[in-house]
């Protein structure tokens, strides 16, 4: 039977949120860990010369809460913790290469999240993308829409209700040494928030190392808000009855 849809359904890798981070990993389908692989070499060539010295500034900044998984990471892929730690801040240091779209639409079964990914480096990229489903005794955490080496994340859904979506914007406030990198912070929200208005208020509060625009949906109609915002700034656009909200 043809394929008469435009994309590839990629498949789905299921990781035990529970299990030990040295552990997380091991199940990993070895192709998914070779595409890993080319994924982290094709994103090194375009980390900034001596950029690896911040690795350590990143895991000072968030309190050493991914470290752990970073280190399993890079042993998976046999990386250096250090490069797969930037290549999951890539947002903060190279906002100016990114250009995503994303659209809510309102349906009579709730909201749809839909969005593009115009994301370096896009060939290698798209060859890496898998469903990360992480679950807890069975249970639906949060999915990410990423590749087996990636702890922050830029699609997310989270099993309490609600998913959320990141695009660049630049803007005169483009960055904030103190503040907490994008990606990695998207993972906090929709691994820790308990629902549609705990995210809410964590995407529009947290002070930021680079401004970004956050499409967040809940499983209601009116649950449908974009989030400008600035590293330490935030300003919402709410859905409108029966009309698509779209970020760009």
């Amino acid at each position: 039977m043809p394929n008469d849809v435009p994309w590839v359904e990629r498949p789905t890798i299921v990781l035990d949120a529970a299990a030990p981070v040295e552990r997380r990993f091991r199940d990993v389908p070895s192709d998914a860990v070779k595409r890993a692989r080319e994924l982290l070499a094709a994103i090194r060539q375009e980390i900034p010369v001596g950029a690896l010295k911040l690795a350590n500034l990143v895991r000072a900044r968030t309190a050493n809460r991914f470290h752990s998984e970073v280190v399993a990471l890079a042993g998976m892929i046999d990386g250096d913790w250090r490069e797969v730690l930037l290549a999951n801040v890539s947002y903060d240091l190279l906002l100016w290469s990114f250009g995503c779209s994303t659209v809510a639409l309102p349906t009579a079964s709730g909201p749809v999240l839909a969005r593009n990914m115009d994301w370096w480096p896009e060939d290698v990229l798209a060859r890496s993308s898998y469903i990360l489903r992480y679950e807890r005794q069975g249970s639906l955490s949060f999915c990410n829409a990423g590749w087996p080496g990636a702890v922050g994340l830029v699609t997310g859904l989270s099993g309490h209700g609600f998913a959320v979506a990141l695009n660049a914007v630049v803007g005169p406030n483009n960055s904030n040494r103190l503040g907490y990198p994008v990606l990695l912070h998207l993972r906090r929200v929709v691994e820790d928030a308990a629902d549609f208005d705990d995210a809410l208020q964590r995407l529009s509060r947290q002070t930021l190392a680079a401004p970004a625009l956050f499409t967040l949906v809940g499983t209601e109609n009116h649950q449908r808000v974009v989030i400008e915002r600035s590293p330490r700034k935030s300003a919402l656009r709410w859905g409108e009855p029966g009309k698509a909200l779209i970020a760009t």
